[in-house]
């Protein structure tokens, strides 16, 4: 069964989540539920659900609710992450497609008598097969009487709990440099980019990086996290005053460019992260989110399960459990080579 998030207040699927309980998990019958409560948007989205042998159904009004809901969805988790923060200016491209650079290096343009003919240039593609659809996935359980009883509050809980286990898990891939990538997951966008040495003054530091960049600056973001951010705005030049006092936690900017910041970059005592990435110059590709629920399941609840003899699964049934799957599937990569710097540092 697939639902998915509404974030104005509890989603379509958390308030179906007390529908299926009655309707022991049967899709169809909790949809007919809904509707006799008179809750129309989880009646739609659980109607969406219903389709023989996995076939979606035809039903053009529980079809519009599932992409309106799974785009609201989406546009709660994205303003969560720094890659969902910089998608205004970054480029979407379907899975598995050539693309260009996309920098305006392959086409030359001409100034033209009112006679001469015009120059004509050939776009070049610089990837053979494109983004494959790379799947972040996050479950939960729950007791069923979490959501009979708690409601509401239970209902934005789990809305919560999930679109931020998605959002941290993209921030984690997206900035870790050491993230190589595998077939599962997409590798860092600063993967393959040797970092810069710091010289541990900041204003030295980040002087170096805008000289070693050779992206589109205008289009460009520093990439921090949040407690670095806040450290920043608590430096004092020899006249008391903030060093940077147009950035904080949740952001700003440092000499006009704006910074994105994140709880989910490491932050510690051996360092931490801090990026300039030319946001045009990041393609991406996302399929959106996707969400199951399961009450008559056998699972591990295992943050690394295994698959040998060793495994304890759990009946969800004779626990009394729900189980809730969101899955993200997305991709992204740089475009270009020099749209990207960072170093690691102490302060």
């Amino acid at each position: 069964m697939r639902y998915f998030f509404d974030d104005r207040g509890p989603s379509p699927f958390a308030k179906a989540l007390r529908h299926l309980l009655p309707a022991k998990g049967d899709p169809f019958n909790a949809s007919v539920i809904a509707g006799d409560q008179g809750d129309l948007d989880s009646e739609l989205i659980l109607r969406a659900a219903v389709g023989p042998l996995g076939v979606s159904t035809t039903d053009s009004a529980a079809l519009a609710a599932l992409r309106q809901a799974s785009d609201i969805f989406i546009a709660k988790v994205r303003p969560q992450t720094v890659w969902g923060r910089m998608i205004n200016r970054a480029r979407q491209i379907p899975f598995r497609t050539q693309v260009s650079r996309g920098d305006g290096a392959d086409v030359d343009v001409y100034w033209n008598d009112e006679a001469s003919p015009h120059g004509v240039s050939r776009l070049a593609f610089s990837r053979a097969a494109g983004l494959d659809p790379k799947t972040l996935t996050a479950i939960v359980v729950i007791t069923k009487d979490v959501v009979k009883i708690g409601g509401a509050l239970a209902e934005n809980a789990i809305d919560t709990e999930l679109s931020g286990a998605v959002a941290a898990g993209i921030d984690r891939s997206f900035i870790d440099p050491t993230n190589a990538g595998s077939t599962a997951e997409p590798p860092s966008i600063l993967y393959g980019v040797q970092g810069l040495t710091s010289s541990n003054d900041p204003n030295t530091d980040f002087e170096v990086m805008i000289g070693h960049f050779s992206g589109n600056l205008v289009a460009a973001a520093w990439v921090m996290s949040a407690k670095l951010a806040a450290r920043l705005n608590l430096m004092r030049d020899s006249g008391g005053a903030s060093s940077f006092p147009d950035v904080g936690a949740d952001g700003g900017r440092i000499a006009g460019i704006p910074v994105l910041t994140s709880d989910s970059i490491t932050d510690d005592t051996a360092g931490t992260v801090v990026a300039l990435i030319d946001q045009s110059a990041v393609l991406y590709a996302d399929d959106g989110v996707r969400l199951d629920v399961a009450n008559q399941a056998t699972i591990q609840i295992n943050d690394a399960p295994v698959t040998d003899a060793t495994a304890a699964p759990t009946s969800l049934w004779q626990m009394n459990y729900l189980a809730v799957r969101v899955q993200h599937t997305v991709n992204w990569e740089r475009a270009r080579d020099g749209s990207v710097v960072w170093m690691e540092v102490t302060y």
